[in-house]
């Protein structure tokens, strides 16, 4: 599927499955923004190529509070919301690692 003229962010994109859709998204010709916790792990991703945006506690909340105006506006968009087993139960590996 082309994605021309299209506009993509996705949130938790530092890596795995949100790196593997913002890279594949970016190839398919879309402009593409990033978010997640790791900085650094972001801009690798990104390759320059990407709009690189950090995102706390809430980033999935404010996401969606800026882009849902517009998306009402055009009747047009599609949020798409992915999750890990963290979200439910602190897993300690990643406790440590994000320290």
């Amino acid at each position: 599927m082309e994605m021309n003229g299209k506009v993509a962010w996705v949130v938790g994109a530092s890596s795995g499955i949100g790196a593997a859709v913002a890279r594949e998204l970016a190839c398919r010709g879309a402009t593409v923004a990033i978010s997640a916790r790791r900085d650094e792990q972001l801009r690798e991703v990104s390759g320059g190529d990407m709009l690189v945006v950090r995102v706390n506690l809430a980033g999935m909340s404010n996401s969606i509070a800026a882009v849902l105006p517009g998306m009402l506006r055009r009747h047009h968009g599609v949020i798409a919301g992915i999750a890990s087993v963290a979200g439910y139960r602190a897993l300690p590996i990643v406790a440590q690692r994000d320290r």
